[in-house]
């Protein structure tokens, strides 16, 4: 039973990860010059911009599109595990 513990914890990891990536962490509404804007920014650092006015949505994403999937989630990890000290040291999330 114990031959796969170390794979089962590592994808309970992966899964932490991506669930704790895709939750929104601001979200921005403002003017920019007639147009009106609104940014969902995701835990992860993307970015779903629409534009109110004209309703063109685009997406941002951080640190170049060729990411591969290891060096996602060890960027993500390293900015979770930064959020979780910042909590335990008492600074404010926001």
């Amino acid at each position: 039973m114990g031959q796969h513990a170390d794979k089962v914890e590592q994808r309970r990891k992966q899964i932490e990860i991506e669930e704790w990536a895709s939750k929104v962490k601001m979200i921005h509404a403002y003017p920019k010059d007639d147009d009106k804007i609104f940014d969902v920014i995701y835990n992860d650092g993307k970015i779903i911009r629409e534009n109110l006015t004209t309703k063109k949505v685009e997406t941002i994403l951080p640190e170049g599109i060729n990411e591969s999937k290891k060096s996602y989630l060890a960027r993500v990890e390293r900015k979770m595990n930064q959020v979780i000290a910042d909590i335990k040291a008492g600074f404010d999330a926001s």
